[in-house]
């Protein structure tokens, strides 16, 4: 089987419910694991869905940082399925992914479209398009083995500015 893994808040921004929705246009050898706490739904969205599909497996609770790596272990790749009110913005799970050497599934936003095709580290979808998140996990799948291969998780993590540059453009 394989397994993605959809992880942190539930917000709006997050597409939590597009990833949902596109569980109904892959088939059964991919799953869903979702780990994250319900108490952070912003929006009108029940979970009826989710919990009958025998797709996706809940774990619906705040994640302490002591079971973080069991849950990226636990997959073959990280689901960012995120809506394009989040572009130009950051993400933490995305941060995560990369210390875990697993492959990311972002939707052909920036930052993420440039990351992804700077340093190979994953595939992008149409932004909101369900069945274009679908059809991307099912290549992702197909081409695994490529992906690891060529995926710089390294390069990234080591171009990403120490808090001393930080500090120094604003102490100077």
């Amino acid at each position: 089987t394989f397994t993605l893994l959809f992880f942190g808040t539930m917000f709006y921004g997050k597409g939590f419910d597009i990833l949902v929705k596109a569980t109904e246009y892959i088939d059964d050898s991919i799953e869903l694991i979702v780990a994250g706490d319900p108490k952070t739904i912003n929006y009108d969205y029940s979970l009826k869905k989710l919990l009958k599909n025998p797709k996706i497996h809940f774990f619906g609770k705040f994640i302490n940082d002591g079971d973080v790596s069991k849950y990226f272990s636990a997959s073959d790749l990280v689901v960012l399925p995120y809506r394009k009110i989040v572009e130009y913005g950051s993400s933490g799970v995305f941060l995560l992914s990369m210390l875990h050497r697993k492959p990311v599934l972002c939707p052909n936003i920036t930052p993420f479209k440039e990351i992804i095709n700077k340093y190979k580290v994953g595939s992008c979808f149409e932004v909101e398009n369900a069945f274009s998140l679908a059809e991307t996990a099912t290549n992702m799948k197909m081409n695994y083995n490529n992906i690891i291969k060529s995926a710089r998780f390294n390069d990234y993590k080591n171009s990403i500015p120490d808090w001393s540059e930080y500090s120094k453009l604003i102490i100077g």
